[in-house]
């Protein structure tokens, strides 16, 4: 199989942002889906989440260029659900794995099950 492609990755070489106290983004990694503002201003409500600059350098953060903290940001965990990449990742978390499987019950229904036709 030919390895080779036309397309060439070009690393941001950016720094990890770490200063926020719940999540770490690494910019690196983003893909700019922008899924995380969307999610964050469609689904939420809130604007904490924008698109930053144009073109080949456009980075995920605040409108006024502040922490997380001062931009208004309820730390929901919205943003960090959607992510694709795992650019946005909850510090807590990082370094567990997922789960592999997961046991549920459906509760009883309160007057008992519901006769079939």
């Amino acid at each position: 199989m030919d390895m080779e492609s036309p397309l060439s990755y070009n690393n941001r070489s950016l720094p990890l942002a770490v200063s926020d106290p719940y999540w770490e983004m690494d910019m690196n990694l983003c893909i700019v889906c922008a899924r995380c503002v969307r999610v964050c201003d469609e689904v939420r409500g809130d604007s904490a989440l924008t698109m930053l600059d144009r073109s080949d350098r456009v980075l995920i953060g605040t409108s006024q260029g502040t922490s997380l903290l001062e931009s208004g940001c309820e730390f929901c965990g919205a943003c960090i659900d959607v992510c694709p990449t795992g650019a946005l990742v909850e510090r807590k978390y990082k370094w567990d794995k997922a789960v592999d499987t997961v046991k549920s019950h459906l509760p009883a229904l309160p007057g008992g099950m519901p006769d079939e036709p």
